[in-house]
């Protein structure tokens, strides 16, 4: 298995149940939804794939640019984790940005700033008021979405 590959194992199993590979570059993250139906996986090609647990694929989310950036490379994905609804997806990548997704529209919501360096974890507290980023230099934030984002 290749680092653009997932493999999905039952417990007890030897080998493998499932093996996909949804990216062209290496995978850098991967989260289930609470219900365990979706998963999202990030890449060093700058691309979030939805899958299900079969392998799959029902969705690429890709960041938005404005026009004077559209043919910018896309930045790596370095985290993602799914709002504990399953109705956004945070997503913190190598330019520094903190990306919210809107699974029910399928776009891009929100762009949270303030960072310094790569975005390497973020996560939503339990009522979706908030999400804390940090970054490879160390800085933690926690920026309000709630009413940004609905």
């Amino acid at each position: 298995v290749g680092g653009d590959s997932i493999a999905l194992w039952k417990a007890g199993k030897e080998v493998p149940t499932t093996r996909f590979s949804p990216h062209a570059r290496a995978v850098t993250s991967l989260r289930w939804t609470a219900n365990d139906r979706a998963l999202a996986s990030g890449s060093h090609d700058g691309l979030v794939v939805l899958s299900e647990a079969s392998g799959a694929h029902f969705d690429t989310l890709r960041p938005t640019f404005s026009a004077a950036n559209a043919e910018k490379a896309l930045p790596a994905v370095l985290c993602v984790t799914w709002s504990p609804a399953s109705r956004y997806l945070a997503v913190g990548a190598a330019d520094a940005i903190v990306r919210i997704f809107d699974l029910q529209k399928r776009v891009q919501a929100l762009e949270l700033r303030g960072h310094h360096a790569a975005v390497c974890a973020v996560s939503w507290n339990p009522s979706e008021v908030h999400v804390a980023s940090s970054s490879q230099s160390g800085e933690i934030l926690v920026h309000r979405v709630q009413g940004s984002v609905a």
